[in-house]
């Protein structure tokens, strides 16, 4: 019995036991179907350089970051240091080292490379640098930053990837301005404080990507440290730099403290450097990381920390995260590989400083952020637009669905992975055969409702037929479309296993254009009620449009719906 009780659960055993019940569909298995990692023993990745030596013109908050190592004066192996880092919605006099606003200086470099069975790995690279000024609007009773607004100053984005639509009107990250907001367990959450001015989905994924600085205070350590001394890195600590939560299995993260000095010769400013190493297991693949981050503080007199026998004083050091430098390698088999061998390959570099000092911001950077009470939570302010790798559409949708997989045909399928089941949203247009007769068959919402039973029954659901029929045509008809809606209930069967309502809730809608294209549509759900599921996919299908939301430069704007 303790054998089986402390056993650790396989890797498959790990991704089949978190998939949604009704992920065993044959329609919809796709949705769940994660590359299989792949775990080998190479020594951590290379670090990239320092901050200090990003080029001048793309990142001024590096600048000010020291270089590794610091020039000042070691201090005593025998001291026992106390990190925290605390936010305030307003300087304080009080307390100089809490932070309020700041400047932060981001590059980013992430590269591809998938193996073939012969010849060199096809490989591309994409680099994002940018500047942002930051400010705390609300903060918890423990002085965490929960809600910040963020200015983008400044961004340089590049790629080798073929194909790649450059944003020009306005350009990436340019003219943006957010409110930030974490909750504990929850995704992160983004309001649009630009009026006028759409959050696009490239946008999205790489500012929710890349660490809000705020958490990576739970790096830490909780108790006083040593030069020399280890901690565990806590799995939601690591989250934040990733921007995917680590498995529990197989997760080796361990932090330590490597150096504290003088920032400078005789400055009683210091700067104490963690060193992060390890692996983990993510569901995009296998993870080897390595992490360098600096803590600036200024060195008051040592006296006994909260907890601490006098016996051993500790010096508290309040002060902030002034930079971070992480070396990412993310391993996973290569989709479509029927020998199991080849790979594919993503690692991330990623340089990251900030200036907290107002003399080091500048004046433009220093002017307060001016914000307002509470964020415009409407899908205007909160919906995320995305485009069709191709051109062919955009749409735009709540931010909790993320982007799951796009096919090549014209298809998109959002996910939300909730606790109790995951919500999916999943489009595709029906491509033309050339024959009309074939044509008006495929758009036919009675065929479609015929064949989509048919599977159903032939998987053994039991089946709970509601209402289908045309949408009121004052609703869809400005918008150039016709909207057919099938609703069902469905009862897993089998082995496919219990969801907590009992139900699988799915509409299915067949979206006919007057521009002779269809669009088929199924959102499904074990929220229960599941009504404003069902209302937030139509608002996706209401934002259904054709051809790119931003036309090339000098080109004429695209057809309507």
């Amino acid at each position: 019995m303790g054998d089986a009780r402390s056993r650790t659960p396989g890797r498959e055993e790990t991704r089949a036991r978190r998939a949604p019940a009704w992920a065993s569909f044959a329609w919809l298995a796709a949705l769940a179907c994660v590359p299989a990692p792949t775990r080998g023993q190479d020594p951590p990745p290379e670090l990239p350089p320092p901050a200090a030596e990003a080029p001048a013109a793309e990142a001024p908050p590096a600048q000010a970051a020291p270089e590794e190592p610091p020039s000042g004066e070691a201090q005593p192996l025998s001291l026992w240091y106390h990190f925290t880092e605390r936010y305030v919605a307003a300087a304080s006099p009080a307390h100089p080292a809490w932070l309020s606003q700041y400047q932060v200086g981001v590059r980013e470099k992430i590269k591809f490379s998938q193996e073939r069975a012969e010849g060199a790995p096809e490989s591309n690279e994409v680099t994002l640098q940018t500047i942002y000024t930051e400010r705390a609007v609300k903060t918890t009773p423990t002085n965490a930053a929960s809600d910040v607004v963020r200015r983008y100053e400044r961004a340089q984005l590049s790629t080798t990837l073929k194909g790649h639509r450059p944003f020009q009107n306005p350009k990436f990250l340019e003219q943006l301005m957010l409110w930030y907001r974490v909750r504990p367990g929850q995704p992160v959450e983004l309001y649009n404080l630009s009026d006028g001015r759409k959050l696009r989905q490239l946008e999205f994924d790489r500012i929710t990507s890349n660490p809000f600085l705020p958490q990576l205070a739970t790096l830490l350590p909780g108790t006083p440290r040593r030069v020399g001394d280890p901690w565990p890195v806590p799995r939601t600590s690591l989250a934040v730099l990733l921007g995917e939560m680590p498995l529990e299995d197989e997760y080796q993260v361990e932090a330590r403290l490597i150096d504290v000095r003088a920032s400078a010769p005789g400055s009683a400013s210091m700067t104490a450097v963690f060193g992060i190493q390890g692996r983990a297991l993510l569901e995009s693949g296998d993870v080897a990381l390595n992490v360098r981050v600096n803590f600036t503080f200024d060195a008051p007199a040592a006296k006994p920390a909260a907890g601490q026998p006098k016996a051993r004083p500790a010096v508290e050091a309040e002060g902030w995260i002034s930079e971070i430098r992480m070396a990412e390698t993310v391993t996973s088999l290569l989709p479509g590989d029927e020998t199991g061998r080849l790979n594919q390959i993503r690692s991330r570099e990623l340089v990251l400083a900030r200036r907290a000092r107002a003399s080091e911001m500048g004046p433009e950077a220093a002017l307060p952020l001016i914000a307002p009470d509470a964020p415009p939570d409407d899908p205007t302010h909160t919906w995320v637009t995305y485009d069709d790798p191709q051109g062919r559409f955009h749409l735009e949708h709540p931010q909790g669905l993320r982007i799951q997989r796009i096919t090549p045909d014209g298809g998109v399928d959002l996910v939300d992975r909730r606790f109790e089941g995951s919500d999916v949203v999943s489009l595709s247009l029906v491509p033309k055969t050339g024959d009309a007769a074939e044509d008006k068959l495929a758009a036919d919402p009675l065929e479609h409702k015929k064949k989509l039973v048919r599977t159903w029954r032939e998987q053994g659901q039991e089946i709970l037929m509601g209402d289908s029929g045309w949408l009121k045509e004052a609703v869809w008809g400005p918008l150039n479309r016709r909207v057919y809606r099938l609703e069902a209930a469905l009862k897993p069967a089998g082995d496919q296993g219990a969801v907590r309502s009992g139900r699988i809730y799915a509409d299915y809608y067949v979206v006919q254009f007057t521009r002779d294209e269809t669009l088929v549509v199924t959102a499904m759900t074990v929220r229960d009620p599941h009504v404003a599921f069902r209302d937030q996919a139509e608002g996706i299908i209401k934002s259904f449009t054709f051809g790119p939301s931003e036309a090339p430069v000098g080109a004429a704007p695209p057809a309507g719906p």
